[in-house]
C-alpha cells in the first residue's frame, strides 16, 4: 500500500462533531433538570472564579458599568470570609 500526506484535506469542516452524552435508559421527551433549591451545582462557577453569587445571578444589571459600584461590598464580604 502506498500513504500519501494530505496537508490539506478538509473535509473535517463538511460534517462537524458534536459530543453528547447519550443515556440509554431515559424515556424519549424526558429533560434532565433541578428543581429550585436542589442544584447542587449552582455554586460551581462562582467558586471557582471567586466572585460573589449576586453577580453571578444577578441578571441584565450585572452587565453595566454602574453595578462595580455594588460589586466592591459584596467583594470585600468574600474576602473577608475568606481570611477568617
Amino acid at each position: 500500500q502506498n500513504f500519501v500526506l494530505n496537508p490539506n484535506a478538509g473535509g473535517n469542516w463538511l460534517w462537524p462533531c458534536e459530543y453528547v452524552e447519550e443515556v440509554a435508559d431515559r424515556p424519549e421527551g424526558a429533560v434532565p433538570h433541578y428543581l429550585p433549591g436542589e442544584n447542587q451545582f449552582i455554586n460551581e462557577f462562582v467558586n471557582r472564579h471567586g466572585i460573589p453569587v449576586e453577580a453571578s445571578m444577578g441578571g441584565p444589571e450585572t452587565m453595566y458599568p454602574e453595578y462595580r459600584q455594588k460589586l466592591k461590598p459584596l467583594l470585600e464580604k468574600m474576602r473577608n470570609a475568606r481570611a477568617k
